[in-house]
């Protein structure tokens, strides 16, 4: 038995933030039914800019976070189709959307409304900016709400170059599971009062907190040694620890050096070939290394470059120090350690291709990992769900035929 089963959670949602919720909650066992617009999620066709396909028959990118769930398509203009929506309602237990608040509001699905009719349901909310204050109504991407507003963007470059863009939908992701924490401890919690909850976050609210070192580390204040202000970007030796830094190495492959400064300075330079710093005084340990960074910062620069990553994987690997060789994309598909651990699947489409794809990340030790499958055309699910409902056969091709209901 899967953790969640035995709970019903409808989705109105689009993109990812809220889509990646509800895929959880799908792969730990609830029963998940995403209601989408006639013209249907516009993550539909994302895959295009990544150059993969995004096909009713082939859609990797819309499948990943919808994997698992029932899809029905609704048009809520309709009286008929909002009488589906809340048939739909009646009987769940959590209501998961990032749909605009007032356009929610206008369709009596705000938190408000919604609880005066189910009192135990339980309403997560995911936007860009939060719901108070003065960009509460702006719409907000995994780019601009997650990445811009909370300085990490900023912080992933070279003083004087623009940063590169991260992959989409990493903002979105980490958000979605924060939402699916705060909206399960509001289910904990109506075990005790029978109560819904209105469950919120942000896109700005979980990149502020994922950047949780730079905010506290970067306000008006002196760094003791310069008296200058710390700011990001910043030149990288001011950071003052060579032993977290990216080197470049023989055949251009990167190498995240992320330890060997703590406990361990004599064993890693001279694991390094700097044996001649073994000893020196302004290297005797973490601090007097900070004082004097900048000096072995050039000598490190220099020493990854006389060999290749693997050899300085091989080099470093018994000292028992964090270090990690920079992955490609197509590293991450091959890797033994991510097979070995289920993060990854073959995922089968029906026109015949398959893409190598990533699981949820989580695991529970007594059910099966559920795996990411192809998801089907909009309203692919849509009889099905309605028949659930108890509408009869000629009900649901009358909805069908009114566009109360899609089946494309």
């Amino acid at each position: 038995m899967r953790p969640l089963e035995g709970l019903k959670v409808i989705e109105m949602g689009v993109y990812v933030a809220a889509p990646g919720v509800t895929r959880l909650f799908a792969d730990w066992g609830a029963e998940v039914i995403k209601i989408e617009a006639p013209t249907g999620d516009n993550a539909r066709i994302g895959g295009y800019s990544i150059h993969l396909p995004a096909r009713p028959d082939c859609n990797p990118t819309f499948s990943l976070p919808n994997s698992g769930k029932k899809l029905i398509s609704l048009n809520l203009k309709t009286p008929e189709g909002m009488e589906v929506m809340e048939k739909l309602l009646a009987d769940a237990d959590i209501f998961i959307s990032n749909n605009r608040y007032g356009g929610l509001s206008r369709l009596g699905l705000d938190y408000e409304s919604l609880h005066a009719r189910y009192p135990r349901l339980i309403c997560g909310y995911v936007n860009g900016y939060g719901f108070e204050g003065p960009d509460k109504d702006r719409p907000g991407f995994d780019m601009t709400s997650f990445w811009a507003t909370s300085g990490i963007l900023n912080a992933m470059r070279d003083p004087e170059n623009p940063p590169r863009f991260p992959p989409p939908g990493v903002g979105d992701t980490a958000t979605s599971g924060m939402l699916a924490a705060g909206v399960l401890a509001a289910v904990i919690k109506r075990y005790s009062t029978g109560e819904g909850s209105k469950v919120t976050t942000s896109l700005m609210a979980t990149g502020i907190w994922c950047n949780y070192s730079h905010v506290t580390a970067g306000q008006d204040r002196k760094l003791p040694d310069t008296q200058e202000p710390f700011r990001t970007p910043y030149p990288f030796k001011q950071w003052k620890n060579p032993f977290y830094h990216v080197y470049r190495c023989k055949g251009e492959r990167l190498f995240f050096l992320l330890g060997g400064s703590y406990g361990k300075l004599p064993l890693t330079l001279e694991a390094l070939g700097l044996d001649d710093l073994v000893g020196d005084p302004r290297y005797a340990n973490h601090a007097a290394m900070q004082k004097n960074s900048d000096y072995l910062y050039d000598r490190m620069i220099e020493k990854f470059l006389e060999k290749t990553a693997e050899e300085w994987s091989e080099i470093l690997q018994p000292l028992d120090i964090s270090f990690e060789i920079l992955s490609t994309n197509c590293d991450v598909s091959k890797s033994e350690q991510a097979w070995a651990n289920g993060y990854l699947t073959h995922m089968e489409f029906p026109d015949g291709n398959s893409y190598i794809a990533p699981n949820t990340p989580v695991d529970f030790s007594d059910c099966e990992k559920a795996q990411s499958r192809h998801v089907g055309g909009i309203g692919c699910d849509t009889r099905q769900v309605l028949a659930q409902l108890g509408y009869t056969p000629e009900q649901i091709q009358e909805l069908l035929g009114r566009g109360a209901a899609i089946e494309k």
